[in-house]
């Protein structure tokens, strides 16, 4: 079940950044389409994301991408590049609007780099990452197209607001979902048969919210392993 916002801060206060005073944390937010994290950018901030949905993936230098997965909630980015002392090797987007907090790393240098609690803690994170990393590395192989295309629409869907969602170019799709263009639009047109969706130009209409995460099967594109206990 996801925490309140109010839970996140407290959790963030109590067992991250227990040398903070809640007055001295400054909550930024970011909007649709905006990233927080550009790959191969140096990286001297650690985020710590109270709300909101992001959008993980790699570039690569052919122009394509890769879809690493979507992280809704409480998450930490640039624990790895503080540990590892290394660029970004990924970049971060905004799918839903995001609240976070920013810590330069000279901060967390001078307040926690001897603290047992902060470095437990950001560990133990770091080895839900790994983890998470090993499965989405074997999405492509592992699950059907179908199955990923319906994860992808589930992702970008919020059932709150609205049941549209406006999609890149298929293109972009595709080598997100690591697939052919082809491909793609055969298990677009599949949906559309199953009465799941209605795709009208660069809109797509979620006509069956249940069957949809029936064929995303829990959504393989959101790891939930590290939500549970935030």
């Amino acid at each position: 079940m996801s925490k309140s916002r109010n839970e996140v801060i407290n959790n963030i206060l109590s067992n991250i950044l227990v040398n903070h005073t809640e007055e001295e944390l400054q909550i930024t937010t970011y909007n649709k389409g905006q990233l927080i994290v550009n790959e191969s950018d140096p990286m001297h901030i650690m985020y710590f994301v109270i709300s909101g949905k992001l959008k993980v993936y790699k570039e690569y230098e052919n122009g394509k991408t890769m879809l690493l997965g979507f992280e809704d909630g409480f998450n930490i980015l640039g624990d790895v590049e503080y540990y590892s002392k290394r660029d970004t090797t990924c970049t971060v987007e905004v799918i839903k609007e995001v609240e976070l907090i920013k810590v330069d790393f000279n901060i967390i240098n001078e307040r926690y780099s001897d603290s047992k609690q902060f470095n437990d803690y950001i560990i133990k994170q770091l080895s839900e990452k790994l983890i998470d990393s090993q499965l989405n590395t074997r999405i492509n192989l592992v699950y059907k197209l179908e199955t990923r295309l319906a994860s992808y629409f589930y992702s970008l869907y919020d059932e709150e607001t609205k049941t549209t969602i406006e999609i890149d170019s298929l293109a972009d799709i595709s080598n997100n979902l690591g697939c052919s263009y082809r491909h793609l639009v055969r298990s677009i047109k599949s949906l559309i048969e199953l009465k799941v969706i209605r795709k009208e130009k660069h809109i797509i209409t979620i006509l069956d919210f249940k069957k949809l995460k029936e064929l995303s099967r829990g959504n393989v594109y959101e790891n939930t392993s590290n939500k549970e206990e935030n």
